[in-house]
This record gives C-alpha cells, sequence and structure tokens, in this order.
C-alpha cells in the first residue's frame, strides 16, 4: 500500500497487482454492485457539496480536493454511465447526470472542458431519470460546454431547453445562468441575445449573485466584440475585471486580461496585447490555476509574435498551444493552431504547406461540427487570402486537398517535429500588415 501526503491529509493507494487482486474477490463475492453505488452516492454527495464553492474566488481548495479524487470520480461516472451497449445499473442516471453536472465548473477551470462534454452527453438520454432542476442544470451545462468547444448549433438547442426548464421552475439564479450562457451561444445576427444577457444581469442583481452578476456583464463584452465594437467590449471587459478583482477573483481577471489582449490585437496595437496576454499569464501563474486558459494565451502570444514579425517566437508558442489541446482533445483548439501555423508558414514563404495546413484544420472543424472564435476569423481570411494569391489555382486546390485527407495523426506529425524549419532572415525582418479594426 502506498501513502501520499497533501494538505494535511493522508490518502492511501493499492499496488496494481493487489488492487487487481481485490476487485477479483470483490466480483466473486457478489457484494460488487452494492459497492460500487455506495461508492458512487459518496462521490455525488461530495462533488453537489462543492459546487456552489466553485462558482466563487473561493474554489481553490474545492479544486484540489476534487483534482486528488478524480480517479475516483471518473470511475464513478464510468460506471453510472456505461457505453449504449452496456447493461445500466438501476440508479445509474441518477447519480451520473448528478455527478456530471456537479462537476461543471471543476472541469472548467482544471481544462478538461471535452471530458466533461463528454459525459454529459452520455447522460443527457436520461434526464427523465431525474428531478426538473438537476434536469434543467444539466441541460446548462451541456449547452455552456458546447459554446466553449465551438459547438454552436448543439450548444443553442441545449440552452434553449434548459432557459425553459429554468422558466418553468421559477428559478431566478439557474435561469440567469442559462440566458447568459444562451447569449454567447446564440448568432451574432439574433438581436434577442441582448436581451437574454440583459434579463440575466437583472436576474443576478436580483438573486443578490455578484459572482454571477460579473459573468453576466463579462459575456455581454464577447457579444460587442462579435459586432465589432471594440470600445464597447472593452469598456465592458474593464467593468468585469473590477468586479471580479474586488470578489478576489483572480483566474477570471486573467481570463479578462487575456481578452482585453483580443481587444487589442483587433486594433492592430500588437505591443499592447502582447502585454496583456502576459499580464493574464502572470496572474494565472500566481493562482496556480492555468490549465484551462493556458493554451488560449500561448496560442494568442503566438498570433501577436506573428502579427510584429517575430516568426520563431510565433511558431515556438503555437506549437506549445497546440501541444496542449492536443492533449485536451480540443478541437477547435487544435485547428485553431494549425490555421495560426499556416500563418507562420505563410511568413516563411512556405506557401504549399500553409495551404496544406488550412486544409486540414478545415476538415477538423467540419468533422467536429465546431466553429472559429470571432476574434480569430478575420485574421484566418486575410492570410488565407495572401497565401493563395501565391499560388496557382491548380496548386491551391492540390495543396488544399492534400491538407484534408490528412489524418490527425499526420498533421500533427508535420506541426510537431523534432526540429523547427528553417526561418528565414527575409521572413522574420519584416512585420506582415493586417486591416485595423474598426472602434479600436
Amino acid at each position: 500500500m502506498q501513502a501520499t501526503a497533501a494538505n494535511g491529509a493522508v490518502r492511501y493507494r493499492l499496488l496494481e497487482p493487489l488492487r487487481q487482486y481485490a476487485w477479483e474477490l470483490l466480483a466473486a463475492s457478489g457484494e460488487q454492485e452494492a459497492l460500487q453505488l455506495q461508492h458512487a452516492r459518496y462521490f455525488v454527495a461530495l462533488a453537489e457539496g462543492l459546487a456552489p464553492v466553485l462558482a466563487s474566488a473561493d474554489r481553490g481548495a474545492a479544486l484540489d480536493l476534487l483534482e486528488r479524487s478524480l480517479d475516483n470520480l471518473r470511475a464513478a461516472l464510468a460506471w453510472a454511465l456505461p457505453g449504449s451497449s452496456e447493461q445500466q445499473p438501476a440508479d445509474g442516471p441518477e447519480l451520473g447526470l448528478r455527478l456530471a453536472t456537479a462537476l461543471l465548473w471543476f472541469w472548467h477551470f482544471r481544462g478538461s472542458r471535452a471530458e466533461s462534454f463528454r459525459w454529459l452527453e452520455l447522460a443527457l438520454p436520461r434526464l427523465d431519470a431525474v428531478d426538473g432542476m438537476t434536469a434543467a442544470m444539466a441541460l446548462y451545462a451541456a449547452g455552456d460546454l458546447a459554446w466553449l468547444l465551438g459547438k454552436y448549433e448543439i450548444a443553442r438547442a441545449r440552452l434553449e431547453q434548459s432557459v425553459g426548464r429554468w422558466r418553468s421552475l421559477g428559478d431566478v439564479r439557474g435561469l440567469a445562468y442559462a440566458l447568459q450562457a444562451l447569449a454567447c451561444a446564440a448568432d451574432a445576427a439574433m438581436p434577442a441575445r441582448w436581451d437574454a444577457i440583459n434579463e440575466s444581469i437583472a436576474l443576478f442583481q436580483r438573486a443578490g449573485d455578484e459572482w454571477g452578476g460579473a459573468l453576466a456583464r463579462f459575456s455581454a463584452s464577447f457579444l460587442a466584440l462579435e459586432e465589432g465594437d471594440h470600445a464597447g467590449a472593452r469598456e465592458r471587459m474593464l467593468d468585469a475585471l473590477a468586479r471580479y478583482r474586488g470578489l478576489g477573483d483572480d483566474w477570471f481577471a486573467a481570463q479578462i486580461l487575456n481578452d482585453l489582449g483580443d481587444v487589442a490585437r483587433g486594433g492592430r496595437r500588437y505591443a499592447a496585447a502582447a502585454s496583456r496576454y502576459s499580464q493574464s499569464l502572470a496572474l494565472l501563474e500566481k493562482c496556480g490555476d492555468s490549465a484551462a486558459i493556458l493554451p488560449s494565451i500561448l496560442y494568442n502570444l503566438g498570433v501577436v509574435a506573428l502579427r510584429r514579425g517575430q516568426t520563431r517566437r510565433a511558431l515556438q508558442n503555437l506549437r506549445q498551444a497546440l501541444a496542449h489541446f492536443r492533449d485536451r482533445g480540443d478541437q477547435r483548439g487544435i485547428a485553431e493552431c494549425l490555421i495560426g501555423l499556416g500563418g507562420v508558414l505563410g511568413a516563411m514563404q512556405q506557401p504549399e504547406r500553409a495551404v496544406r495546413l488550412y486544409g486540414a484544420a478545415e476538415a477538423l472543424l467540419a468533422r467536429g461540427g465546431v466553429g472559429l472564435w470571432s476574434t480569430n476569423r478575420a485574421e484566418y481570411a486575410h492570410d488565407r487570402a495572401a497565401v493563395r494569391a501565391q499560388l496557382s489555382e491548380e496548386t491551391f486546390v492540390h495543396a488544399w486537398a492534400a491538407g484534408q485527407a490528412l489524418s490527425m495523426t499526420q498533421v500533427l506529425a508535420e506541426v510537431l517535429p523534432d526540429q523547427d524549419p528553417a526561418v528565414s532572415p527575409a521572413a522574420s525582418a519584416k512585420p506582415r500588415t493586417y486591416p485595423r479594426a474598426s472602434g479600436a
């Protein structure tokens, strides 16, 4: 038996051969199902007890406890939510839904959104097994994660259902969270999304939820940014930043600093953008929870380096970001890094390789049913047009098709080699020019 100490507590772990032998004895005893049920109930209670703390600035100890319990949490989920071809335990649907839902913010802060989404999608067909509040919360959680992963159609469907259920229940706080997420996931052409975010802000105020109110105001900045209102987005971000700092929430303050970098980048103020991204990274390192945002910051630093003509630095940051997104199974993150690396190759006068990466990225986005972050679309369109102008139509079409045919293993091997491709001095010497966004 192995013992490890953390935060004043000692945890014991059986050596693997002993654990397997004990598991075989348990299965032979006929008590396996009862003990698995007891195990799942314990960890559902643990997760549900900690869930309210996670939606606050005081989440650190709760996140650490859940992190140390992650193997047990996964085991409970796997027992409660087996594959569709497997027999499901009688109490599994309810416990699985409750556990997957209670862990929403844990997955969010610790950077495992893709895994969380998979568990919730397994759980959602069992909505009839739970009470109305748990069902509404599960739909909210699945929709919010779908939006963060770029699965916009799924996000809208789940969140619209959640909003309807919360309204029927008359739950002000639950409705506020669902409306906030629905506003973010809604199509930019839908004016009703501003109605949703404004109602969310009012409901949070009515519920006395300052943390949720700051979240809704932060979400309003996304809407403004998508509409090209950089000044409005910046104003809303600074308001939310002041609120989160007042609550002592360094993680969300770091997230907002990262997005303020996006606003500066959209205005072609690349030095200011790099400063904001670096401030975000430093604050994350201070609070010790960088997993969820770190890949995004590395990506953003890579893009800014490319815009400033710092090709080697761009290559390094984008490769690091890609490795993180790959490990997390984040399809949108992988695709955006491939697009960013395509921009680097274009700057290095390697247009065919750039187009091949663009084709691979587009194929990945299509397979996953995901879309790019709005702040990255204009830069991608500009970079793709630039490399297309360097190639004949036949060469472009051939390179694009070759990229679309690449497997994930092949494309990752191409962009994460042991050695960097040679960067010519000419390619690094002169920053590329990009159109300035209005309102910056």
